[in-house]
Parts: C-alpha cells; sequence; structure tokens
C-alpha cells in the first residue's frame, strides 16, 4: 500500500464558506459533510475544517485565521455517549 503521513498541527480546509465554520474530526466529520450539502441548498455556506490532531491543534495557521473572521464557529465532536455534541461559539 505505501507510507501515508499526516503533518501534526496542521489543519486542512476542506470546504469554504462565509457564514459558518465548523470543525470538524474523526466520525462526526462525514456528518457534517453530509449537513453542508443540505445546508448549500437552503442558502447557508459553511467552512469545513479539519484540524487532522488535536495536540497540537492549528491555533497559529489554518483554524486561527478562521477564528478570526466575523462568523459563527462549530466545534463538532463525537461525545462518548455516541450522540453528536456540537458546540457553537459566537462572536
Amino acid at each position: 500500500m505505501g507510507e501515508f503521513t499526516v503533518p501534526l498541527g496542521k489543519a486542512e480546509i476542506l470546504k469554504d464558506g462565509g457564514d459558518i465554520t465548523v470543525v470538524s474530526y474523526g466520525s462526526t466529520l462525514r456528518i457534517v459533510l453530509e449537513a453542508a450539502v443540505e445546508l448549500e441548498k437552503m442558502g447557508i455556506h459553511i467552512e469545513i475544517i479539519d484540524p487532522q490532531t488535536l495536540y497540537p491543534f492549528d491555533i497559529d495557521n489554518v483554524c486561527g485565521t478562521s477564528l478570526k473572521r466575523p462568523a459563527n464557529y462549530w466545534l463538532s465532536t463525537k461525545m462518548y455517549r455516541e450522540r453528536h455534541q456540537p458546540i457553537l461559539f459566537k462572536r
């Protein structure tokens, strides 16, 4: 198969959008990508960021730059009770 490496602390923008920024990883990322399609139909354009790693977290580059923009931010994470628990940060 070959080697595959992920640089630590370097987030990836999976989808551009200006209304809401969603930071998602792991199993919830697929749910967020599917939701983006439905939101697009309603005229809501979301940016989706995959942080790749939580430690170190990419606060100085992609995530940090996105946080400086005037938008709403969601951190999408999977909690231990198997429930999708988004966290909203409003400016």
